[in-house]
């Protein structure tokens, strides 16, 4: 369509292929890329952009690309999870040997893209790419330290906060439970109707209870309290119009996502009741048993 403001066309690039990504760019000078990514490996409006830039390295006479950069909102330093296996996970939720957090800003991610195709591509030049630098940001910072608005890159994510717990709780839209989508705190309220949930919430906060055969370990000091026991009915998605029980993630910790997750996994399946309840599922986004699972963590070990 056309935008009313300016007369310059407007195409949408989402989920398109790479003939019609290159369509799309025959005739430009530059690509002028700016965009809130989110730090984790399987958000996918950073493949998107992977996926401009490979088709552009397909092009007789590419663009260039012009990144602004942006703070990554789980910080610089941090890197978790395993690599995505390319050889059999490589899908929009990744396309390029990245771990779950991988700690780049959008900028070092383009030019990380560029040396990727150059490498895969060595008959072409490589990929005209500049970024124009943050200033004043520290690879320590989270979002919220950076005094900048939030600018909620999609609905589900209209805090800092949810992108933090995004980063842990994603998983959950490849189980049969429910990650809060239709409510208001998407990703930071986890449910189902066949979880009890103070029982949910307790092995979140404290941990598994501690094996017979090895005494308990000794009380750990008190800490904010981070899940607390929840319910909620979903207005949309998974579970729509059904009251879920589970718990609320009320203060998201940005140590440790990944393993987060994990833990989270293990006690939605440990704790369904029947346990047959909990099961994996990628159904509700179009890829029903364990696709999804397999394709966010980048390999099927994590589900194994």
């Amino acid at each position: 369509y056309i935008d009313p403001a300016t007369g310059i066309w407007v195409h949408s690039v989402y989920r398109k292929d790479t003939a019609e990504l290159a369509h799309t760019l025959s005739g430009l000078d530059i690509v002028l890329v700016d965009i809130q990514d989110v730090g984790t490996r399987l958000y996918t409006f950073v493949w998107t952009l992977f996926s401009l830039m490979q088709a552009a390295s397909r092009m007789q006479s590419p663009p260039s690309f012009l990144v602004a950069d942006r703070p990554n909102p789980l910080g610089g330093l941090a890197v978790e999870g395993p690599l995505l296996n390319t050889s059999c996970c490589a899908s929009r939720y990744g396309l390029a040997a990245v771990p779950h957090r991988h700690g780049l800003t959008v900028g070092e991610a383009a030019l990380f893209f560029a040396a990727t195709l150059a490498s895969a591509n060595t008959s072409r030049p490589a990929l005209n790419v500049s970024v124009a630098r943050l200033s004043h940001w520290r690879r320590s910072y989270l979002f919220r330290q950076t005094g900048l608005p939030w600018l909620p890159p999609s609905p589900n994510l209209p805090t800092a906060d949810s992108a933090i717990a995004y980063a842990a709780t994603v998983f959950v839209e490849a189980t049969t439970a429910s990650e809060g989508r239709g409510t208001t705190t998407p990703f930071q309220l986890i449910g189902a109707p066949f979880l009890n949930a103070s029982r949910f919430a307790s092995r979140l906060e404290n941990g598994a209870p501690p094996s017979p055969s090895k005494p308990p370990a000794p009380p750990a000091p008190p800490s904010p309290r981070h899940w607390r026991p929840a319910f909620f009915i979903p207005t949309w998605f998974k579970w729509n119009g059904s009251a879920c029980a589970g718990a609320e993630l009320v203060r998201p910790s940005s140590v440790g996502l990944f393993r987060q997750g994990v833990h989270l996994l293990a006690a939605l399946r440990s704790l369904a009741q029947p346990p047959s309840a909990f099961a994996w599922d990628g159904a509700w986004f179009g890829q029903p048993g364990t696709v999804l699972i397999d394709r966010y963590a980048g390999t099927p070990r994590l589900r194994e």
